[in-house]
C-alpha cells in the first residue's frame, strides 16, 4: 500500500503493552520482513530496558519502544 492509499487503522484490543510486544517480536513481518529479532526486554548499561531490539539487513540496530 502506498501513502496515497492510506486508510484509518482499526483499533486493537490488547490486554497490555506486553501482549503487543510479544506480537511484534513473534511477527516481525508486521514492521519489516528484513529485520532479525535480537531479543526483547534488553537491559541497557543505564539499567533501562529496550522493549524489542532488532538488527536490519545492513547490520544496524533497530530499537522499538512501545
Amino acid at each position: 500500500m502506498s501513502l496515497d492509499e492510506r486508510k484509518p487503522l482499526e483499533a486493537a484490543n490488547f490486554i497490555d503493552e506486553k501482549e503487543l510486544e510479544l506480537l511484534l517480536r513473534d511477527n516481525i513481518e508486521i514492521l519489516n520482513m528484513g529485520w532479525l529479532v535480537i531479543s526483547n526486554q534488553v537491559k541497557t548499561d543505564a539499567s533501562k530496558f529496550i522493549d524489542i531490539l532488532y538488527i536490519d539487513h545492513d547490520g544496524a540496530m533497530v530499537v522499538v519502544e512501545l
